[in-house]
């Protein structure tokens, strides 16, 4: 705070007076003199002579001026280069992702985004488990389908459905299948993370199913 303080003192000399040096910093002059007085609290000795008339630093206030005045210049273009090197986007980005989703979905949307962000280096993670976002270090992840109650930030990127398929050639040698309890009798092949199956009718009823799969 004292270093906000010796900014604002540093304004009123340069300014030439306090209500030049509120209007510069858009405060109201009252709260101007009230920082000013706290500083000199602080440091012990008075700054400023302050009069209706006129206003002048004193031999300290001069001291201080000239002494702060370099180190504020350069703290503040010190802060302005790390503010515009924070907001440029660059640096490693770990993202996870399903191997089916990153690799079609979202195949044309990887490359605009590394034209765009030239700096940024893309580190696919694609794995079908849901993995832990935190404990691998990732900054984001795809999901799909429902997720559990998290602090991490969400968002919906789009609506995605899944069909339930067969070969022609498995579905002539295999046990008769007409409606879903069938398949219980079928050869299923389950890919990760849809551990349960939400089968729809045309006439919109549903179904909910969690299939045991000779292949995983």
């Amino acid at each position: 705070m004292m270093l906000d303080d010796l900014s604002l003192f540093v304004c009123i000399v340069e300014s030439g007076s306090l209500n030049a040096a509120a209007g510069k910093l858009g405060m109201p002059a009252a709260t101007l003199t009230r920082r000013l007085q706290k500083l000199e609290q602080a440091l012990g000795c008075r700054l400023l002579h302050r009069s209706a008339r006129r206003m002048q630093p004193t031999g300290e206030g001069w001291q201080y001026f000239e002494r702060c005045r370099p180190l504020l210049a350069s703290l503040q273009q010190a802060t302005a280069s790390l503010d515009a090197e924070l907001n440029r986007p660059a640096g490693a980005v770990r993202v996870l992702a399903p191997i089916t989703l990153a690799g079609v979905l979202y195949r044309e949307a990887w490359g605009s985004f590394l034209s765009r962000y030239p700096d940024i280096q893309l580190e696919l993670r694609l794995a079908n488990e849901r993995e832990d976002l935190l404990a691998l270090g990732a900054d984001l992840a795809l999901r799909v389908g429902e997720l559990p109650d998290s602090q991490l930030g969400q968002r919906l990127l789009g609506w995605g459905h899944t069909m339930l398929v067969a070969s022609p050639g498995y579905l002539a040698r295999a046990p008769k299948l007409q409606t879903p309890n069938d398949l219980a009798r079928q050869t299923l092949l389950i890919a990760e993370p849809m551990h349960t199956w939400r089968l729809r009718h045309d006439n919109g009823e549903t179904m909910t199913l969690r299939p045991d799969g000779q292949v995983r």
